[in-house]
């Protein structure tokens, strides 16, 4: 089991050893270019998407710090697209979101390009012509666009940019599920998982149950009081866009309508759209184990009957 971070195209190896040995799937590189060099940013999907085709959409690692995700997508590759295939479900893998800070081991990009955050898809257009990117728990507005839309002017980091031209060329209106697996490294919270999610949450209750199983789940928590863009050079905390204070529930369900990439598949009317968390001090092991039992479920679901 592969359970650090390692060189991109050193990751890119591994991982494409495994598609090339495959005739299931089809492959696509796209460079980001930044000041301090190029990084490629791999597209990996089934081969032969038909129109009837039932979708899911798997990306990792958008913060490079957060590494579970993309060993998690090294680890069970084969397992994840066999799965998926054996059960009907066609496939996209964005297996590393943010390749430059992978191996940096930073949260950003090489060139700290931050933007309003490299997670960044969407913008909420409010009734008195406000603009917004940060709903909380959700509030009346009156339209949304992308967050490339060029009347919007927005300050996006390379991989943000690329991802987003990306996913307009997907088949947006087959994808059923939605899985962003990220991995909280700025807390000092035990062994956990978290998750932020939509709509009837009580339909992932089997899913938490095995989560459960591996790691405690984190109840009454709110991460926005430990991200470190978030805090001032005083230590103080700037106001939030939303008002209210987001905490997951005793499974660990947080709903946050931040325009984000769960955030925008629910939008479109994606019916799972699921961001998968883990703690800094789960193992490796165990985040991939919690980030595969996502995947694993949220097929079940969507194929269920």
């Amino acid at each position: 089991m592969f359970t650090t971070a390692m060189p991109a195209a050193q990751y890119y190896a591994h991982l494409l050893s495994r598609v090339d040995s495959r005739t299931d799937l089809v492959h696509a590189s796209y460079p980001l270019a930044y000041r301090a060099g190029t990084w490629d940013f791999l597209r990996i999907a089934s081969k032969n998407i038909g129109l009837e085709d039932k979708v899911m959409v798997v990306r990792a690692t958008i913060h490079g710090d957060e590494i579970a995700g993309a060993l998690t997508i090294l680890n069970y590759f084969d397992e994840l697209v066999g799965y998926a295939h054996g059960r009907g479900i066609k496939l996209i893998l964005y297996p590393l979101g943010n390749p430059s800070g992978f191996e940096r081991g930073i949260r950003y990009n090489v060139d700290h390009h931050v933007g309003k955050g490299n997670n960044d898809f969407m913008r909420y257009v409010m009734e008195d012509g406000s603009i917004l990117s940060d709903l909380g728990a959700g509030r009346p507005f009156k339209s949304w666009a992308m967050a490339d839309d060029p009347a919007l002017d927005t300050d996006l980091p390379a991989e943000s940019r690329l991802m987003l031209e990306l996913v307009r060329r997907d088949p947006l209106g087959q994808i059923v599920a939605a899985l962003d697996l990220h991995q909280d490294v700025e807390t000092a919270l035990p062994a956990g998982a978290y998750h932020y999610a939509f709509g009837d949450l009580g339909r992932y209750s089997a899913i938490v149950a095995r989560i459960a199983e591996v790691v405690p789940l984190l109840a009454g928590y709110d991460p926005d009081i430990v991200l470190d863009e978030r805090v001032d050079e005083d230590g103080n905390l700037p106001p939030r866009e939303h008002e209210e204070v987001l905490l997951s529930d005793e499974d660990g369900f947080i709903v946050h309508y931040d325009a984000s990439f769960s955030d925008f598949y629910q939008r479109i009317g994606v019916e799972h759209s699921i961001t998968s968390e883990t703690t800094g001090a789960t193992s490796m092991a165990d985040a991939c184990l919690v980030n595969w039992i996502w995947v694993t479920g949220v097929i079940d679901l969507v194929t269920a009957g």
